[in-house]
């Protein structure tokens, strides 16, 4: 058996677990286990783990050295369940992601200073990418967060809006409409993830709430750069 761990970047030999083969009989993309997310893969009564620890387990030098234990084995291919109320909200949540991408593709396509439609596309892909985290999160299965620089905090706009004023005042009132749209789901997000039993549900909905803060953020700012705030 080969692993890949995040902490090596490589690959390393490890243990072999017999345990798996009395568990496993498919693959299964991703396990959440103590609150790291390890994806895997089977391949026979042999498996491949992509991630940096493992329940009941230990890494050392990028070796991972993994329990037998048939109890620890069972837990970690366990699915998430969401009780009916946190269906209920996840979808909501969906509903309004989806409206988000609408907008950013509808807007995109209207604006007309060239900057402005780049960064509607630009932030039509985190919405989506938004959706199918919720999606993912319906099936079960907690997706991974990836710690990054917020995208408001290296976003300067150029301040260059080509139109007139008509176009200027056209610009606008999309920003002003698209910034309130991310207000609101924001707050749906901020208001929701409360509801919430796993820890890691609620660390993942407060993460989509935190980029929806800056979108909100990165389109004021262009706005004030084109002399649009006032």
């Amino acid at each position: 058996m080969r692993i890949r761990t995040n902490d090596c970047g490589r690959y390393e030999k490890a243990e072999h677990i017999p345990a798996l083969a009395d568990f496993i009989t498919e693959n299964i993309p991703i396990a959440d286990i103590g609150g790291f997310s390890l994806r895997f893969r089977i391949f026979g009564n042999k498996f491949a783990a992509c991630g940096n620890t493992l329940f009941g387990g230990k890494i050392k030098k990028g070796v991972l050295r993994a329990t037998s234990s048939p109890q620890i084995v069972a837990h970690m291919f366990s699915k998430m369940k969401l009780n009916q109320k946190e269906v209920q909200l996840i979808t909501e949540l969906k509903n309004q992601e989806q409206l988000c991408v609408q907008k950013y593709d509808f807007y995109a396509k209207q604006a007309k200073d060239p900057e402005l439609k780049s960064l509607f596309k630009k932030l039509l892909k985190y919405e989506q990418n938004h959706y199918d985290m919720l999606d993912t999160l319906l099936n079960g299965t907690v997706p991974q967060i990836r710690t990054k620089t917020p995208l408001a905090v290296k976003y300067e706009p150029k301040g260059t809006h080509p139109g007139d004023q008509t176009c200027k005042d056209f610009d606008k009132f999309l920003c002003t409409d698209i910034i309130a749209t991310e207000k609101y789901v924001a707050t749906a997000y901020n208001d929701d993830l409360f509801y919430f039993a796993s820890t890691d549900v609620r660390n993942v909905l407060n993460a989509i709430m935190t980029d929806e803060q800056n979108h909100a953020e990165m389109i004021w700012k262009y706005k004030v750069a084109n002399k649009m705030a006032a």
